[in-house]
């Protein structure tokens, strides 16, 4: 997408004003009014046939001069002996191509000795008047000047009215692509229209390198080196030497140091693949190692973090002392900053802007480390398309706070460029003062908000915030039958009544952008956080990057399309009896029509699926047979993409109600399938088509929900076994959502755990099975088992791992949850299809008795190292404050530091089954407050870790005299987790040299 087309002449005012302009706002001298004279009709008039116009708006002191190159040499020579050659002036700045060209300031000969000396012949020059001349006064002074080409106030012009995208093809949403949405996200269109960046400013990347010859980047790309570290870091590391091959080698060859770059400088407007912040830069790259910061540069970008190292803070000391701006990655592991320092993010200097990640909808993203003492802002990290290794036109998506961080400091450059003479103090400040105040940021970062280009620039120029810009147009593309498959970092899977309700709630929620409408209720875990998502409605944000197209894997899928949907023209129909309002009746069934290839344009009375605008009406009354199913179909009889939409109502002329629709038949329905419809319904007697039947009341009788069978109360009543269960005639719905095995059928028993605490409670049909049943567990802490009591737990269909005894036949059931003491457990067991025979007996035992060790009384822990008994069981703890991967369940031990320094590794590595996670919290008193330290669910590096085995593993450093709190617990409540717990420590916290972490 390129810029917005302007009328040439037009164009060229604006790039030159728009460059250009300064603060605005203030009274003008002279009798000046801001916004300038008025032109045209007179004040309170407009002219025949328009509306009226706004008066334009300039800066109040200032004006744009551009001198005629033939008598710019001319009237430097006879400057000193005719007089003044721009009298009343001051020379600010040149302006536009030419902003970074140092000139000297004056006024007088001085101002066009230096014009003719320096400035190129096309250069326009911003002065600041002197004299006490309004605005209109100076620039009819000097437009009689005969030095002067042309003179013009320094318009203001509102981001609203004209804002600048590149034409890259990667830039924009397309199909099925959110394209690189986060810079629209943090207004950079908006700030395009001042600057797109200079050569004049250099951004010096530490990663790992960069492909030089990369199409997008070889424009922007200036020079670099390699002082990365070779060999074996603890006996012989070594570092290429100044001016060797090697040196001067700083091809990238993963991907992170490319990615990194693009993103700060890629070339903009250059037709091909994606764009940086600036369009135009010079990037410096070197390669991270021991290295030296002396490159001089305006902004130094570091997507890495590691441990404290003096001899790193007085390097970025000495880019404070020149100038440089050192922006950093805040880091990964998704913890406080301020209670663990990740280095250089965390050094306190105040050249030092510490990033964070942050999402589509401007939360924090689930990796990120935050801060309120220590991390500055947030930016987007989530999803990230840039440039990439391997070719030179490669490109890839991919997220961390490696990616926020050449955001930040491509923004810096930016609006370093509009203002070359600002200092790292005003552009940082900037940064800061101009972020979009985010509540969900408010107690993670300093400044409470998220990157905003076009604001900072304001900031910078001392100009007012920009307005925000205009939702650009959309549309939704719908794909019936399929399910889009995605790589996303953020999701919301919402439980719906119906498909149509999925779209609907998509589209009223800001940040949704793609939405998956499934037949039924799956789950979808979701990490890093540990827990699963259950629902039919997935709901993405703009972020989504599909990955492909399930045909068949879901009602319909459907995101929101850029731009405005092609609309094409139909000539006008014939009327026919066909409408809404005129029908053709249908006799008898069966029927099959005639053949038609024309329709009538008429909408729907009722939001219905595969609704369409151009239709052919036909209705048919149920009269009194029987209620039964019907079958519409043009299976066989198709040419071309077909679909129908079927309402319902009692009355021949509404009110309607929706009974559904399809597009595509599936093969299995309709063999010769050419997009042909095939739909099946429910009709009951005496309707135009199906009203919606009223349910039957709940069963009351033993086994129902309101009657559950009891089972001894507490341990005593434990190990149980039910007699044979064969009969399933109580028709007793769940009484709310739980699991997608709920079935209207079910037989429900009911358990008290009285003062049982902690335990493994399991409920199984393993051995005791005929058929293919299932199981739902919910809990209250009352005895009523209705909707406002109950809660759900977990459910099981088939349990192969644990049972021999099933078969292909034989599919018993397993499914075990943590006992909390004083709580009623129902068990629904049912056949997975009632017209299945399925007898069983349920059997219900209690094993693995919890630990001690809460948060009031922790299980000790007088030395490292330390490696707890095995548990699998745990105890009802709400953490005292909010920490990763808290839970509500879990074990807790304490350990006292003492007069100690270094790291402590907490791990389950080698000695898990199932999926736990650790939560770690400190203070410096035995019993609060507390300060959370870290959490993790899964050890990427833990070679036992496979799909059923997540094993936790964290390290951090500790420090003297302070407790630490060790919460073990499992990932899910539903998913039984044997863990042992194993702490060790080292005291190697500061190396002379540390190696750093890409993030």
């Amino acid at each position: 997408m390129g810029a917005q087309r302007l009328n040439p002449l037009l164009l060229a005012v604006a790039l030159i004003g728009l460059i250009a302009a300064g603060p605005a706002g203030a009274a003008p001298r002279g009798g000046g009014r801001p916004g300038g004279a008025a032109t045209g009709p007179p004040r309170g008039t407009a002219a025949a046939g328009a509306a009226p116009k706004k008066a334009p708006k300039y800066a109040p002191r200032t004006v744009l001069v551009q001198l005629k190159p033939a008598t710019a040499a001319a009237a430097a020579s006879t400057a000193a002996a005719k007089g003044p050659v721009l009298p009343g002036l001051q020379l600010v700045s040149l302006t536009g191509e030419h902003q970074g060209t140092k000139m000297p300031a004056g006024g007088g000969p001085a101002v066009a000795a230096a014009a003719a000396a320096k400035a190129p012949a096309n250069a326009v020059m911003k002065f600041r008047i002197t004299d006490g001349s309004s605005v209109e006064a100076k620039v009819k002074q000097l437009k009689a000047n005969p030095a002067v080409a042309r003179a013009q106030p320094e318009y203001i012009y509102s981001p609203t009215d004209w804002t600048r995208s590149p034409n890259d093809p990667l830039y924009g949403p397309g199909d099925y692509s959110s394209g690189q949405w986060y810079l629209p996200h943090v207004w950079a269109p908006t700030a395009w229209a001042t600057t797109v960046g200079s050569s004049a400013i250099r951004v010096c990347m530490i990663d790992s390198g960069a492909r030089r010859s990369h199409q997008d980047l070889k424009a922007n790309i200036v020079g670099g080196w390699n002082r990365a570290v070779y060999g074996e870091l603890t006996t012989s590391p070594w570092q290429p030497e100044p001016g060797s091959e090697l040196y001067n080698n700083f091809n990238d060859i993963n991907g992170h140091g490319m990615h990194t770059a693009g993103t700060v400088g890629a070339a903009g407007d250059n037709g091909v693949g994606v764009t940086g912040v600036n369009w135009k830069a010079s990037v410096s790259v070197h390669l991270q190692g021991r290295q030296r910061l002396g490159a001089k540069a305006h902004v130094v970008s570091n997507s890495y973090a590691g441990a404290f190292s003096q001899f790193q803070y007085d390097a970025i000391a000495k880019t404070r002392d020149a100038g440089m701006l050192f922006v950093a990655a805040a880091g990964n592991e998704y913890s406080s900053n301020d209670d663990a320092p990740a280095y250089p993010a965390s050094y306190k200097l105040d050249n030092i802007v510490s990033v964070a990640a942050s999402n589509a909808d401007d939360t924090l993203a689930s990796f990120s480390n935050w801060g309120i003492k220590s991390t500055h802002l947030a930016a987007p990290g989530s999803m990230i398309l840039n440039t990439w290794t391997g070719s030179d036109t490669a490109y890839n998506t991919i997220s961390g706070t490696s990616m926020a961080t050449p955001l930040v400091a491509g923004a810096a450059a930016l609006i370093w460029s509009a203002r070359p003479g600002a200092t790292y103090v005003q552009v940082k400040t900037a940064l800061m003062t101009g972020v979009e105040k985010v509540p969900a940021l408010a107690s993670r970062v300093i400044s409470g908000g998220r990157l905003n280009v076009a604001k900072a620039l304001a900031k910078l120029l001392g100009r007012p915030d920009p307005p925000a810009p205009a939702e650009p147009a959309s549309y939704w593309v719908t794909d019936e039958g399929v399910a889009y498959e995605g790589n996303f970092r953020q999701f919301v899977l919402a439980t719906t009544n119906d498909p149509q309700e999925c779209l609907v709630r998509c589209q009223n929620t800001p940040w949704c952008t793609a939405v998956v409408a499934y037949p039924d209720v799956i789950a979808i875990p979701r990490k890093p956080l540990g827990d699963d998502q259950e629902g039919n409605c997935a709901m993405f944000d703009k972020a989504f990057q599909l990955t492909g197209r399930v045909d068949g894997g879901a009602v319909f899928s459907a995101y929101k399309r850029a731009g405005a949907p092609e609309i094409l023209e139909v000539p006008p129909l014939p009327a026919e009896p066909t409408s809404w309002g005129d029908p053709i009746p249908i006799n008898a069934l069966p029927f099959q029509s005639g053949a038609f290839t024309s329709f009538v344009e008429d909408f729907s009375p009722a939001a219905c699926s595969m609704e369409r605008n151009r239709v052919r009406v036909f209705r048919w009354f149920s009269g009194g047979a029987q209620a039964g199913y019907a079958t519409a179909s043009s299976c066989g009889f198709a040419g071309g993409d077909t679909a129908v939409s079927v309402l319902s109502s009692p009355n021949p002329d509404g009110p309607y109600s929706c009974v559904g629709g399809q597009d595509d038949g599936s093969d299995g329905t309709c063999p010769t399938n050419a997009k042909a419809f095939v739909y099946s319904f429910a009709f009951q007697p005496n309707t135009y088509c199906q009203p919606i039947p009223e349910p039957p009341p709940p069963s009351t009788g033993p086994g129902s929900w309101a009657n559950p069978l009891p089972v001894p109360d507490g341990a005593a009543g434990l190990p149980f076994l039910s007699d044979d269960i064969s009969e399933w005639t109580v028709k007793s719905p769940q009484p709310i959502e739980c699991t997608a095995l709920a079935r209207p059928t079910a037989v429900v028993f009911r358990w008290f755990s009285g003062d049982v605490q902690g335990g493994l409670l399991t409920a199984s049909s393993c051995g005791f099975t005929a058929g293919d049943p299932v199981v739902t567990i919910l809990k209250s802490t009352s005895p009523d088992g209705n909707a406002k009591t109950l809660s759900c737990v977990s459910g099981n269909d088939d349990d192969d791992a644990s049972c021999p005894a099933n078969t292909n036949t034989i599919r018993s059931f397993t499914s075990s949850v943590h006992v909390e003491p004083q709580t009623y457990y129902w068990f629904a067991a049912a056949p997975y299809d009632i017209n299945t025979p399925t007898t069983i007996k349920l059997k219900l035992s209690l094993s693995c008795q919890a630990p001690a060790g809460t948060w009031a009384a922790p299980a000790p822990i007088s030395s490292l190292p330390f490696t707890s008994q095995p548990f699998c069981a745990y105890q009802q703890n709400v953490p005292p404050v909010a920490c990763t991967q808290g839970r509500n369940l879990s074990v807790v031990f304490r350990w006292f530091s003492g007069a100690q320094v270094g790291y402590v590794i907490a791990s389950s590595c080698n000695v898990t089954t199932g999926d736990p996670v650790i939560s770690v919290l400190s203070s410096t008193k035995p019993a609060g407050p507390f300060t959370c330290v870290g959490g993790n669910d899964d050890d990427l590096e833990c070679p036992s870790n496979g799909a059923k085995v997540g094993a936790f593993g964290l390290k951090f450093p500790f420090r003297p005299f302070t407790y630490y709190w060790f919460a073990v617990a499992p990932s899910n409540e539903a998913t039984p987790s044997q863990v042992q717990l194993k702490l060790t420590k080292t005291y190697s916290l500061i190396p002379l040299f540390p190696p750093r972490k890409r993030l």
